[in-house]
């Protein structure tokens, strides 16, 4: 019981870690698209001129 219960605790701590790298790359994502959209603007309006 003792055996399954570390697994188990182990298991979640995996998730948990697992979760914030799946966090932090979507945050990452996001301001990448961000910067992209920035990026995009700027060659716009550089066109238009």
């Amino acid at each position: 019981v003792d055996s399954l219960k570390q697994q188990c605790e182990l298991q979640d701590y995996e998730l948990q870690k697992s979760a914030r790298k799946a966090q932090e790359a979507m945050s990452q994502a996001a301001e990448e698209s961000s910067k992209c959209k920035a990026a995009k603007e700027v060659i716009k309006s550089l066109t238009l001129q």
